[in-house]
């Protein structure tokens, strides 16, 4: 997967709420006068800074200069209290530890490291002439309800759990085509066990990667049960069989993503990171992204509801700008902030995309090299892995091969494609020989052009050169 880098849009889209930002804070469009004006006479030389910045800043100043500056002014009583600020600050000394998130970041922070008990009674102050995109922003994406039109449109194929092997193939994964397994994960251990009752007590121990954080099952789902964070932590553990041996009993591979059709299982202890248990609660998610390693994927969810959207390989959806060599992925900050700014323009582009909703014991089909995002809609507990077959050999050789800096999930990642291709040589040679026309390198223009015309002129072939970087940058930045 390539690291997404976060963007906040400039919050311009006209939102209905059901109640206002609990410090009174307003969006910098609802300014009718100098919104510079008023941030200077309330942050004083911090005015010079942005709203992003000052945040930043504030992050970084000892907690109790921080509630002495929340007592300056109005604005700085909003900056100071803004609940991230106080998130990045105890995910910077217990992030590592673990933590029992108590109604706020702030709170969570005062309990845990200052260890005083905040009192609950006191409200929050509230002001009518604070003016900040970056303070609303993650307010609306945590307090909006979801647009019904987000959720109505189903696109993806819909088949029976009991699908034989051939036909899905033929089907759907030779086709490279988003599509739905109805109610396979039914028949796992897991749709019955894997309870936050069962997980908590079944592993009480176990401490779980939620991204910033390693927390236990217990640690987790009570921060869950409360946050209102514009992004969620969300579990996304890769050695959650190591931490809870019992899971990899309770549940298996659906019959088309594993035996001779899991090719990177012949690697045994080499294979990358390739199965992950997933939890989030309601708007927690993936933004948008391409798979790791050119990989194709399943997703079984166990409790809760997802929504998909799917784009082609090659189309990254609007809002999506993908570095040109694909390693890096500009996208807004947030699942929500997209939905809310973009979704309309994705229905409107007239390009292919596809969108679906998952209900508990579905199983998800992503095809290799598919952009593709989820949304939470309630809170869930899934698991996914990613593996590469017959169908997608080819690209993920030639990913393997030509990216060795863009491979994930191993500290082998320069030696990948060489381990992979001798893995293949080995126990597979018919599917290795079939599989080498596809890796030869197709001629370049300009060898296509040179071969032509040998005496082509200068200008000609520098031209050819030049539309030769273009088409490759594009080809590569997106991944086909």
């Amino acid at each position: 997967m390539t690291e997404p880098i976060a963007k906040r849009a400039h919050y311009a889209r006209a939102t209905t709420l059901h109640a206002s930002h609990p410090h009174g804070v307003q969006p910098y469009g609802n300014c009718y006068g100098d919104a510079n004006s008023f941030r200077q006479a309330h942050l004083g030389n911090f005015s010079i800074l942005s709203d992003e910045l000052l945040l930043d800043v504030l992050s970084r100043i000892p907690a109790n200069d921080l509630l002495a500056l929340a007592q300056c002014s109005r604005w700085f009583y909003c900056f100071a209290n803004h609940d991230d600020v106080w998130r990045q600050k105890l995910l910077s000394v217990a992030a590592n530890v673990g933590f029992d998130y108590v109604n706020s970041w702030k709170t969570t922070y005062l309990h845990h490291v200052a260890q005083t008990k905040p009192s609950s009674t006191q409200p929050p102050l509230r002001f009518d002439s604070v003016f900040s995109d970056y303070l609303f922003e993650p307010w609306v994406a945590h307090s909006l309800d979801l647009d019904p039109s987000w959720l109505q449109a189903e696109s993806v194929t819909r088949c029976p759990a009991e699908i034989d092997v051939e036909s899905f193939l033929t089907t759907y994964d030779r086709t490279s085509t988003p599509a739905v397994l109805i109610n396979y994960t039914r028949q796992w251990p897991a749709y019955e066990r894997w309870t936050r009752d069962y997980l908590i007590s079944q592993y009480p121990d176990a401490k779980l990667n939620a991204g910033a954080a390693t927390l236990t099952f217990a640690q987790y789902f009570a921060y869950a049960s409360q946050q209102q964070d514009e992004r969620p932590l969300y579990v996304f553990d890769k050695l959650f069989v190591a931490k809870c041996p019992p899971m990899e009993h309770d549940y298996s591979s659906p019959l088309f993503a594993s035996g001779e059709h899991d090719l990177f299982a012949l690697l045994g202890p080499k294979r990358p990171a390739y199965r992950w248990l997933i939890c989030g609660p309601q708007r927690s998610g993936s933004n948008w992204h391409v798979d790791p390693n050119a990989t194709s994927a399943w997703n079984g969810l166990l409790q809760g509801r997802k929504r998909w959207i799917f784009c082609p390989p090659g189309c990254p959806p609007p809002g999506v700008f993908p570095s040109p060599d694909g390693a890096a992925v500009a996208t807004p900050i947030s699942i929500t902030e997209w939905m809310k700014d973009y979704y309309h323009e994705l229905v409107a582009s007239g390009n292919p995309y596809y969108e679906v909703t998952q209900e508990t014991g579905d199983l998800v089909f992503v095809p290799s090299g598919w952009w593709h995002m989820v949304l939470n809609l309630s809170d869930t507990v899934a698991i996914t892995q990613n593996y590469i077959s017959s169908s997608n050999l080819a690209q993920a050789l030639r990913f393997l091969r030509d990216k060795p800096d863009q491979v994930s999930g191993t500290e082998r990642a320069k030696d990948l494609y060489s381990d992979f291709a001798t893995a293949l040589q080995a126990k597979r040679p018919k599917l290795w020989a079939q599989v080498q026309p596809s890796l030869v390198n197709k001629p370049s223009l300009w060898n296509a052009m040179a071969s032509h015309d040998s005496k082509a002129k200068s200008a000609k072939l520098n031209l050819a050169t030049s539309n030769t970087s273009e088409v490759t940058s594009f080809s590569f930045g997106f991944g086909n």
